[in-house]
């Protein structure tokens, strides 16, 4: 086994370290999300229930770094288990696709009007906690791939320049 070799040995070992690196990359940035969105943890911990909701009012608007994007604004009504009547606001890329009157599914709390969403908190665990690290850690073995091609370029040339000098 030569220097190809052993280099190429080192670098698998390293392909399940750069897995876990990027899987713990990836968990924290989801911890980070959780942590400073507090909307989001809400919902995430069960602190929304799915109700159906009327649409109250429906504005368009521009996002604040572009003109040309569209974000639709929606105050919804719902009443709880009591019949008390909340109200929530409810922000949405793109143009308006519910009017006033219409009948929404919406995940809503009445504690907190800002947490609103349309996604159960299941599948909002299943892209922060799945999907974000597995792509974290593709990234990882993309770049760790990129290194290890780059590695094995630099041996063939030391190899080629070694067999060439050998020759004479």
């Amino acid at each position: 086994m030569g220097i190809a070799g052993w280099v190429l040995q080192r670098l698998r070992r390293l392909l399940g370290r750069e897995l876990l690196w990027g899987l713990a990359a990836g968990w924290l940035v989801t911890g980070m999300l959780v942590g400073f969105l507090p909307e989001i943890r809400h919902h995430m911990f069960g602190g929304t229930d799915l109700r159906t909701t009327t649409v109250v009012s429906a504005e368009e608007g521009t996002r604040s770094d572009s003109d040309d994007r569209p974000v639709a604004y929606y105050r919804v009504s719902w009443r709880d288990d009591a019949g008390r009547q909340h109200f929530s606001t409810f922000k949405r890329s793109g143009p308006v696709r519910h009017h006033p009157g219409d009948s929404w599914p919406l995940w809503v709390s009445a504690e907190r009007a800002g947490a609103t969403n349309d996604e159960s908190p299941l599948v909002v665990w299943f892209w922060l906690a799945g999907v974000l690290p597995l792509a974290s850690a593709g990234l990882g073995l993309l770049w760790q791939w990129r290194q290890r091609v780059f590695a094995r370029g630099l041996l063939r040339g030391v190899e080629r320049r070694e067999r060439r000098r050998a020759r004479g």
